[in-house]
């Protein structure tokens, strides 16, 4: 077992930001341009679309990189970075990725499991968050865990990643507003009003 070390990971991953932050950048106007997505009623099902087009756009960019290696494991699909930091990509909650419980989850969440049979293996997760109005995709977060805890984590990335919101939603018509004028009422008005 070795937890993962941030000034390491930070190291090995530093190369590969911009394309990860490019296939994030991708899956996400993809999944906004789907014209469900502003109508969907569970957040967990614009999670799991995300999440199949980051696997999709991860496929185009990186796979034939140098020093990435792609692992496809039952229902899930982890990234190797030269040897040494495995990661994979997860919506942030809070510092850690959305989960559902299972053993595989639990192999990668807990860093005492042992993942693919090599002890010193860093996990991390790549989390992405959008804004509060899901109109566009805030940061991504590189996260070390061990099972509910952060262990550390940072922003990807020099600049902060921006991707707009493409929306044909209509626009309100410019109408000028009342006006109303208010006058000083004089003492002599109101007691005359009696």
């Amino acid at each position: 077992m070795r937890y993962p070390v941030e000034a390491e990971v930070r190291e090995i991953l530093k190369p590969y930001d911009r394309p990860l932050i490019q296939i994030h950048q991708r899956a996400w106007d993809r999944l906004v341009a789907c014209n469900e997505w502003p109508t969907l009623l569970f957040s967990r099902t614009g999670s799991v679309m995300m999440h199949d087009l980051v696997i999709q756009e991860a496929a185009k960019v990186i796979d034939d990189i140098d020093g990435v290696r792609r692992i496809g494991r039952d229902k899930t699909i982890w990234y190797m970075f030269s040897d040494r930091v495995v990661v994979r990509f997860k919506k942030g909650r809070r510092g850690l990725g959305s989960n559902i419980d299972t053993a595989a989850n639990d192999q990668f969440i807990l860093q005492e499991a042992d993942l693919l049979g090599m002890s010193d293996l860093m996990k991390v997760e790549l989390l992405w968050y959008a804004n509060t109005f899901k109109t566009k995709l805030d940061r991504l977060v590189v996260s070390a865990r061990d099972d509910q805890t952060v262990l550390w984590n940072y922003v990807m990335g020099d600049e902060p990643v921006v991707t707009l919101f493409r929306t044909s939603l209509p626009t309100p018509e410019k109408t000028k507003p009342d006006l109303v004028a208010l006058r000083p009422v004089k003492k002599a008005d109101v007691e005359g009003d009696e």
